[in-house]
């Protein structure tokens, strides 16, 4: 059985975003054949009929899981939306513009598309893939930071309970600023992973690991040198379920490991075997305690 928190791999969401020219053929066929689509109705009705169509072949899904598409708009219009994930959930997003967005467990992003500018805000964790538009810039919104894409693959987490909002670039580059002090802006290129606290100022941290942000978006999950504590944190997000550290001498605990193909229970017998622990699991919650001596 697939695993339904496992997200589509690259070159799938590849082609799940990129299928227009292979539908617009079928589509063109299907119209060709059509009676009623003949070369003396007006261009208007032929329109007419070819949108009837085209929304009969299901091409438009912009953001499907949010259970509603966009109306036709005319340019100047603005269109928005919302999507969103639950713990132990993740799924492709494709935007207006054709951007591709990855959302991590537990997130949502609410997106602004006008003729100037395309906003994203961001609560969680995402990848974008952006289609870069010369005219339109693409920024993406996290607590207190702005994330300007300069044509680029990049990841943004930026939880309530994280201390900081990273970005992560994979190609290209992007600018990190607050949002609140004009002037406090960096570059960030590919392979580099940007922070910024509330009340401090963007900077490149030096000692991260930018595929550690952005695994997850291939299914793994890994943790380097991070506390027990928020290690059950981010199980909680990955997982759905309820995860306790019984003791504070054990919450500060450190954990590293990566798992490519993570089950809970796969994950939570080697975590407890690193650590001399050990843990009870009913219903949604899971309680993590030192083994007994």
């Amino acid at each position: 059985m697939t695993d339904p928190t496992t997200p589509p791999s690259p070159d799938s969401r590849e082609r799940r975003a990129w299928r227009t020219d292979h539908e617009w053929s079928r589509l063109s066929a299907r119209i060709a054949a059509q009676p009623t689509l003949s070369r003396k109705r007006s261009p208007i009705a032929w329109w007419a009929a070819a949108a009837v169509a085209i929304a009969a072949a299901g091409i438009v899904t912009i953001n499907r899981r949010a259970g509603h598409a966009p109306a036709i708009r005319a340019p100047s219009d603005e269109i928005t939306g919302t999507a969103a994930t639950t713990a132990g959930r993740r799924t492709v997003v494709l935007l207006p513009d054709s951007s591709v967005v990855t959302l991590g467990p537990a997130s949502t992003i609410r997106y602004s598309f006008g003729r100037g500018a395309r906003d994203v805000a961001l609560d969680g964790m995402a990848e974008f893939r952006v289609t870069h538009d010369s005219l339109r810039r693409f920024s993406v919104h996290a607590r207190n930071a702005v994330v300007t894409d300069i044509g680029t693959e990049f990841v943004v987490r930026a939880y309530a309970s994280d201390s900081s909002v990273r970005v992560a670039v994979a190609s290209g580059i992007v600018s990190l600023a607050d949002s609140t002090l004009a002037n406090e802006r960096i570059l960030l290129r590919a392979n580099e992973v940007g922070g910024l606290a509330l009340g401090g100022k963007p900077a490149i941290v030096r000692t991260a690991d930018a595929s550690r942000y952005t695994d997850w978006v291939g299914g793994r999950l890994a943790f380097e040198d991070e506390s027990l504590a928020r290690v059950a944190v981010e199980l909680g997000r990955w997982f759905g379920v309820n995860v306790r550290v019984a003791s504070p001498a054990l919450a500060k605990r450190r954990v590293s490991g990566t798992y490519a193909q993570p089950t809970l229970s796969h994950v939570l017998d080697a975590i407890v075997a690193s650590l001399g622990a050990t843990y009870t699991k009913s219903g949604n919650e899971v309680v993590i305690e030192a083994r007994p001596r």
